[in-house]
Order: structure tokens, then sequence, then C-alpha cells
């Protein structure tokens, strides 16, 4: 068990949202309405000027809601509103003046934020739902495949679907979701081009994982209208793209020989 990289994945995904979890209350920093928190901070696919200038003022004066936003002083209220229009990218579907910077943070070389979205989940739930699936799965796949193609199938997983979520809807998700349809449709790839490698993928876990693609892509594509006419904002950690583009990325290296099972 020691030696399993889904093991290692899964208990830094446990250990990153107990501490996160614990900052939150020790710190009183839990403010996902007005901010993020210290650990998102560092795991968000990125961190760009203008929410690190807002995360600093809502630092400095202890803010902790909306409301209090709205009683604050007007010093603070002209320094949130200059953080707020610092140029930044928040999607393709939302319109940003004054052409913003891509990657600001992975460009300065903080090059694990193409991967850290996946270890840091928002709520509980999430993360059982998440590593159910990713132990279910990526055991089955660990058997199958020397450890590091194992853990290039993962990397190339998870950031190829993270970078496709970053630029739809900006840098504000996390989970290990896209990495999870990843697996999905890389074991149905080698069902399907060497049946005798075994993969169990029965066919009702099949369908359903294929309507679960088909419910992303429906409520991607409702989100990015309504975005279009509305102002509304996708949930922090919804990260539908995430999901497509991972089980995409998983059926096509599923495809690779490089990927095919090790010999005895």
């Amino acid at each position: 068990m020691l030696r399993s990289g889904t093991f290692w994945i899964g208990l830094l995904c446990l250990v990153f949202y107990g501490a996160n979890t614990y900052s939150s209350w020790l710190c009183l920093s839990a403010r996902a309405d007005v901010g993020l928190t210290t650990w998102e901070k560092v795991f968000v696919f990125d961190y760009p000027q203008a929410m690190e200038l807002w995360d600093q003022v809502i630092d400095a004066y202890h803010i902790h809601t909306k409301e209090e936003i709205a009683t604050a002083p007007i010093l603070v209220k002209e320094q949130l509103y200059r953080a707020e229009h610092i140029p930044m990218w928040h999607g393709i579907m939302q319109k940003t003046a004054n052409h913003p910077r891509i990657c600001e943070k992975l460009a300065k070389g903080q090059i694990w934020r193409a991967f850290s979205p996946c270890l840091l989940h928002k709520d509980l739930f999430h993360l059982i739902f998440n590593l159910g699936w990713f132990f279910l799965l990526g055991l089955q796949i660990e058997k199958r495949l020397f450890a590091s193609k194992y853990i290039a199938l993962i990397l190339c997983v998870g950031c190829i679907s993270n970078l496709a979520q970053y630029i739809v809807s900006g840098p504000c998700f996390l989970g290990l979701s896209g990495v999870v349809t990843g697996l999905v449709g890389f074991i149905w790839s080698r069902q399907k081009c060497a049946p005798l490698e075994g993969y169990p993928l029965s066919k009702t876990m099949a369908r359903f994982v294929f309507y679960f693609v088909l419910v992303m892509i429906f409520l991607e594509g409702c989100f990015l209208v309504l975005e279009k006419l509305f102002p509304v904002t996708i949930p922090f950690n919804i990260a539908n793209t995430a999901h497509i583009v991972g089980g995409l990325v998983g059926m096509g290296l599923g495809r690779i020989p490089l990927f095919a099972r090790k010999k005895a």
C-alpha cells in the first residue's frame, strides 16, 4: 500500500483538506463569499494581482462577510474597488478590458499550480465522492502500469483538464474530478483497444459515466449562456469543463501504446 501512487495522492488530498479546514476555523479565514483561504491562495490554478490585492485588503481590515464590505469605511471600499478593476482572466465568456495577463503565477515559475487544484477540495462530500472513485479506478490502472507511467497519466489528465477549466471560467476551481473522469475514459479506451488487459469496467458503470458527462456538457452550456446573458457567476468548485476535458484526455491517452499493460 505504501508503494501505491493512488494511496499517496489520496492521502495528500485528505491532509490538505484537513489543513485547509483547520486553518479556516483557527484563523476565521473561511471567506468563500469575499476571498480565498490561505491554502486556496497557494493551490488555485492562478492567483493574479487583482485577487492578491483584494485578499490583502480583506485580511488587513479583518473582513469576513459581504455585509462587512457594505458597511466598511470609504477608504476600504476604494481599495477594494481598485483591486476589483485590475485586469484579470475571468474566463472566455467574461468581458475583461485591457487584455489581462494569462497564468500570472505560472509565468513566474509557480508550476505546481498546473496540477495543485486537483489536490484541494472545498467540502467533505466533494472530497469523499472524488476519492471513492479515484481509489476504485486508480488501483485498477496502477496494477497494470509501471508507477512512472501511472503518475504521468494522472499529471497529464490533471494539468490539461485544469488548463481547460481555467480558460473557460478563470482560476477559482478545485477538486480531483477531472482526473477521475480521465481515469474512466482511460479504462474505457483500454477495454476497446486491448480487452485482454482485463480492466473491469462494467456496462452499468460505463453507462453512468456516459450520462454523467452528458449532464456536465449540458450544464456547461447552460452556465455559459447564463454568464453571457445575465450577471451570474459559476460557483467556486463546479469544474464542468475539467470533467469533460479530463474524460476526453483519458480516452486519448488510453489509445497510446505507451500506456499498454506492463509485462509480467
